[in-house]
């Protein structure tokens, strides 16, 4: 069960079409607009309602972009933003998952998986592409980096506090819908304010789908959290590139791919106009996504080439460098392909992403979206195409990437945990 954009379903596929090849008798739950998706990858579909990119798209949505750099306000604002859409997706989940002897949720709609799970007596188990639980050793997604001066605290536990603190701040945002949820959907008693850290030690087992060489496993986590390596989709032996796509690739040197995913521009024209005169000003070459952007098709020089959905394990393998809004899904499929990265960040963990791919050389600095310019995106275009460091380090993170199977190892850890225990008992006792 997810909710979200094409990046937040597309690795629960691939973890579900793995369980299916194990044994498991799997259905996904996520929104009437992915079925086409998920039944083409030969598994069972039941919708989970609600349109988030209709959300993404209204002025309320908008808004909601332009606070992306402020994690406070960002969550306020997307909690009042989300509310029906919430409530919209907790019916259809309670409705889809009712028979269901286990339920493996997304962990961004853990309150309703949480609520869920009490509701059916049934076990949930958590997956996640971003690290969730606090640790002493490495910061949380949501926490911005310490100034110079106060980095002593780091010895003094600084990152564990912080994301416990975060974690708080979290739920008692989302306490309202998540209650509303509790008592209008699924008739049970409203939970308390306070999250609970100890749900990361002796709770739930959470799965994590992303690769310990990208962001490695603190040493302080139970054995509760556990890290797979990246869900990556099957190639489909059916899916053919257009023809104007392949002569494009072939008429020149490899280009530049540029794609900001979900994520909606409030002037299109305007976007349009600044990636022009950072591919001028490089003599790059594009292959441009018009994504959720609804970038015009219109105006383009002859050096770009726009695409709709194109599979990135394909893509990825044939460009220079790609320029990405940080999703974790385009991230990983960016660092798997051995391709430079420049990662340009909206909202929630992307900042985190395009932290993490400087660190590990694999990319410049990310740009925040606020502060994008033509000639920002150029410097960073040349560094990432142009700096041997940088293409040495992500070509090498790549071979790492590729020889890992994230979903052989979820589905063994999948496998042993639910090894004799009675169907719609709590995974509880898994970690305790």
């Amino acid at each position: 069960m997810s909710s979200g954009s094409r990046g937040d379903v597309q690795p629960f596929i691939a973890l579900a079409q793995g369980l299916k090849n194990a044994g498991f008798d799997i259905t996904v739950v996520t929104h009437e607009s992915y079925r086409p998706f998920v039944t083409g990858a030969g598994l069972d579909f039941r919708t989970l309602g609600g349109d988030p990119r209709h959300v993404l798209n209204t002025p309320a949505g908008q808004e909601l972009m332009e606070s992306g750099d402020n994690i406070r306000v960002f969550f306020q604002k997307m909690v009042k933003l989300a509310e029906p859409l919430v409530i919209e997706v907790a019916r259809g989940a309670l409705t889809a998952v009712a028979d269901a002897d286990l339920v493996l949720c997304s962990s961004s709609m853990y309150f309703v998986g949480e609520a869920l799970g009490e509701k059916l007596s049934c076990p949930v188990v958590f997956l996640s592409l971003q690290p969730m639980a606090p640790s002493r050793e490495q910061p949380g997604v949501f926490q911005t980096p310490l100034s110079p001066r106060f980095k002593f605290l780091e010895r003094w536990g600084y990152f564990e506090a912080a994301s416990v603190v975060g974690l708080q701040f979290y739920a008692r945002v989302y306490r309202p819908i998540c209650n509303r949820v509790r008592s209008e959907v699924m008739q049970i008693p409203p939970r308390s304010r306070w999250f609970r850290p100890q749900v990361f030690k002796n709770g739930p087992l959470f799965l994590y789908g992303y690769s310990s060489h990208v962001v490695p496993r603190p040493g302080d986590w139970s054995s509760t959290q556990q890290v797979c390596g990246y869900w990556i989709m099957q190639p489909r032996t059916d899916w053919r590139p257009a023809p104007e796509l392949e002569r494009f690739l072939d008429d020149g040197p490899p280009p530049v791919y540029i794609g900001f995913g979900s994520m909606p521009f409030d002037d299109p024209t305007q976007m349009q106009a600044l990636l022009i005169e950072a591919l001028e000003r490089t003599g790059q070459r594009a292959v441009i996504s018009q994504g959720w952007g609804s970038l015009g098709a219109a105006g383009w020089p002859d050096s770009v080439h726009l695409v709709g959905d194109v599979p990135h394990e394909w893509l990825f393998q044939r460009v220079s460098a790609v320029v990405h809004h940080g999703g974790a899904g385009t991230t990983a499929a960016g660092l798997r392909a051995g391709a430079p990265t420049i990662v340009v960040p909206h909202i929630a963990d992307q900042p985190y992403w395009g932290r993490r791919v400087q660190t590990l050389g694999c990319g410049p600095a990310p740009i925040p979206r606020k502060r994008l310019t033509p000639s920002l995106l150029a410097a960073a275009i040349q560094q990432a195409t142009q700096d041997p460091a940088i293409r040495s380090a992500a070509r090498q993170l790549g071979e790492r990437l590729r020889s890992e199977d994230g979903v052989a190892i979820a589905v063994d850890h999948l496998t042993r945990a639910l090894a004799g225990l009675p169907q719609k008992e709590s995974l509880a006792a898994v970690g305790s």
